[in-house]
């Protein structure tokens, strides 16, 4: 009778044709589909059989039997290489067993539903999933938890409990009020992958092969060494070397006495070396910062001399000396001045090594707006945009990161004077939750091949004659970011600008 000459709700546990038209009226019908893990399970067993090269389905001519088999179908494109073969249309139970008993060592059987033969019996889908899986000679896989127990290996399978359950909830939204068409159709059911031991056993399948979750029944209750194993083994491992441990004492306990004086003897003479190392160390440190302060003083006398002597020479006796004498007393006295400035840049970059530090927080677009506008008082006429952050601070020595920030900045200054606009920015960025400051220009920028000269003392990536400095600048800085705990990196293309990154630790470490 059609479904649509009933004058009550209709909930169908597990339709296969949603579509049919002289069958369903969803004024009054719903339900659940009766959706099968086709691909899934024929993926599986492919991956357990590898040599298979054909794949026979047992299903049956009833309406149930051709839309699983409609499904099937669809999914064969899948498998390239893969024949699909198809018995139980048109003949007897016993026929099938026969096939099945006859299939190749490449094939694996499918079973689906199977419930009327050809003489228009019907009996049940575990008989008969049972007595195929009992004639055939190669495995047999299934679709629904239904056949777990009769026989078939497993596979992807739907849940039959589930099945009924989702039935029930749709009934239940009817009793409560809903109209029919306003319940929708569960097109999903669960599935799992679900396997039978004893056919594990049967075709040499082993579970560490299965899907991981997989749920396995008919498994024999494990021996007591078999659930236990993970722990006994660790105990036995575990007594073993305590027994050996005890033994070792028992027989060397005079030894490991010795062993032990020795040793305190050996760390009373180590803190002894250490104490006298460290003092030996302070006193260099102090030697050579009184060395460094001596060779600069001691420097210092005769550059200053010669620059002084020199400028007599060019303001009193200038009328008795040509101009190329001129030329060579002013480099002199240039030689003479930057080897001042050389000496003075160093002093400082050695003082950074032994200042104290004080840690505050530390408002760096404030530092920034102040170096601004000394820059623009050294050269008021040029034309330099500049671009700073605002609510830039950091945690660290305000002075020094003060005098990292003037080095980077005057650099930037510097660097994009043959530019007649110039932009020079300020920011910071998070990064991986770090903070990332930066200084950015738009000037001349360097070749990143020698990006690893350019914190060095001394090391210069232009000419003198291009720009002016003494290289000591951005070893300075370098010095006050490592110090801080921080990095600093540079980005930079040649007339492009350039980038300097540094970190700084969020509280000191």
């Amino acid at each position: 009778m059609p479904v649509t000459l009933l004058l009550v709700p209709v909930v169908f546990c597990g339709v296969n044709n949603l579509d049919a038209p002289d069958l369903i009226d969803r004024d009054i019908f719903t339900g659940i589909i009766e959706m099968v893990s086709v691909k899934e399970t024929i993926e599986i067993a492919l991956r357990l059989h590898p040599e298979t090269r054909q794949i026979v389905f047992v299903v049956d001519n009833t309406p149930t039997g051709e839309s699983i088999w409609n499904q099937i179908k669809e999914q064969s494109e899948y498998f390239e290489g893969i024949q699909f073969t198809r018995i139980g249309d048109g003949i007897s139970m016993t026929q099938i067993e026969n096939e099945v008993g006859n299939l190749s060592d490449e094939a694996i059987v499918l079973f689906g539903p199977y419930n009327r033969d050809n003489t228009g019996n019907y009996v049940s889908s575990r008989e008969c999933a049972f007595l195929v899986s009992e004639a055939s000679v190669r495995p047999v896989y299934g679709y629904t938890d239904l056949l777990i127990h009769s026989g078939i290996v497993g596979g992807k399978l739907f849940s039959e409990f589930h099945h009924g359950q989702n039935t029930a909830e749709v009934a239940q939204h009817i009793l409560d009020g809903e109209n029919v068409c306003d319940v929708q159709v569960i097109e999903i059911c669960p599935s799992q992958y679900m396997f039978n031991y004893e056919q594990l056993e049967r075709w040499n399948i082993e579970l560490p092969e299965l899907p991981e979750g997989s749920i396995v029944i008919n498994k024999p209750e494990p021996s007591f060494y078999e659930k236990y194993y993970r722990l006994i083994w660790p105990i036995v491992v575990f007594i073993f070397l305590e027994s050996l441990i005890i033994l070792r004492l028992i027989v060397n306990v005079s030894r490991r006495k010795k062993a032990e004086k020795a040793l305190r003897k050996h760390q009373d003479e180590l803190e002894k070396l250490v104490s006298y190392r460290t003092a030996d160390l302070e006193a260099t440190n102090r030697e050579l910062e009184a060395f460094a302060y001596s060779v600069s003083h001691d420097l210092r006398a005769p550059l200053r001399g010669i620059d002084g002597f020199s400028h007599v020479l060019l303001e009193e006796y200038s009328e008795n000396i040509d101009d190329k004498g001129k030329d060579y007393l002013k480099r002199i006295r240039a030689g003479a001045q930057k080897m001042d400035r050389l000496i003075d840049d160093l002093l400082k970059l050695s003082r950074l090594s032994r200042s104290e530090m004080r840690y505050d927080t530390v408002d760096m677009s404030a530092c920034a707006i102040e170096i601004t506008e000394d820059l623009r008082q050294i050269d008021p006429d040029r034309k330099v945009e500049f671009v700073i952050s605002t609510d830039i601070s950091a945690h660290g020595d305000a002075t020094l990161l003060k005098i990292a920030l003037i080095n980077l900045m005057s650099n930037a200054w510097k660097f994009t004077d043959n530019h007649e606009h110039a932009r020079i920015e300020v920011g910071v960025e998070s990064i991986k939750d770090d903070n990332v400051y930066f200084v950015r220009d738009d000037g001349a920028g360097f070749n990143m091949k020698y990006v690893e000269k350019l914190f060095g003392v001394f090391q210069r990536l232009h000419g003198i004659t291009e720009f002016s400095g003494n290289g000591i600048g951005l070893a300075t800085v370098q010095r006050i970011i490592h110090r801080h705990g921080g990095q600093i990196w540079a980005e930079s293309e040649v007339e492009k600008g350039a980038t300097f990154y540094f970190t700084l630790p969020k509280q000191k470490s």
